[in-house]
């Protein structure tokens, strides 16, 4: 009996180390879990990056949110980069547009959706040059279809201060990571995406992370 109780126990730490090692893997903690984020998937990107404009194609969060419903589900811009503030700002109006119409990132009908579209077009297909910020925000308030003053007095607003302060997260979760695309679980995970092979490992990865 001692013999079977020391099994016992011996085989529930391997299985304990073993959860360890593939979670070590699949995913990480971030060092500083991001506040209110409880049941969320949070995809941040960037408008310059290709493997960003991979996943936009594709609608990856978008047949995440199919399998896994009951999770929450944001897009946030990586903003420190080179005309990051300015897309920040006019993603900033987008979100508030598609809160009122009850419309999320993952939505190809989104204002949200639409300017990050437009702007990977532009980048990737085009191969646009934007020479200066006057430059590159036109393209967005023409999608947007406002001006520069509508845009200015949304981002002095305060729910225009608060959307836009979101965005620290996907700095911080960016960075944590080491690039982009990234998406993180909870606030408080971040996937390893070179160690996911397929969208149902993904599927699989997040629901055990959401878990935790």
């Amino acid at each position: 009996m001692k013999i079977l109780k020391k099994f016992t126990r011996i085989w529930l730490l391997v299985a304990f180390l073993a959860s360890l090692a593939v979670a070590n893997d699949k995913f990480q903690t971030l060092e500083v879990p991001l506040k209110n984020e409880q049941n969320s998937v949070i995809e941040t990107f960037s408008f310059w990056c290709g493997g960003c404009y991979y996943h936009h194609q594709l609608g990856t969060l978008a047949k995440i949110k199919e399998k896994l419903p009951n999770l929450k589900y944001k897009v946030y811009p990586f903003t420190d980069v080179q005309f990051g503030e300015e897309f920040g700002k006019l993603y900033a109006y987008a979100q508030s547009k598609d809160e009122a119409a009850g419309l999320d990132g993952t939505q190809r009908d989104s204002a949200m959706y639409k300017l990050a579209d437009v702007y990977f077009v532009a980048l990737f297909k085009r191969k646009q040059n934007f020479t200066s910020s006057q430059n590159f925000i036109k393209l967005g308030l023409k999608t947007l279809d406002i001006s520069q003053k509508e845009l200015d007095n949304f981002i002095a607003s305060p729910k225009g201060k608060q959307i836009y302060a979101e965005y620290d997260k996907a700095n911080i979760i960016t960075k944590a990571y080491g690039g982009t695309p990234s998406f993180s679980v909870n606030g408080k995970y971040f996937i390893m995406m070179q160690n996911i092979h397929g969208l149902d490992e993904m599927v699989e990865v997040i629901k055990d992370a959401s878990k935790k």
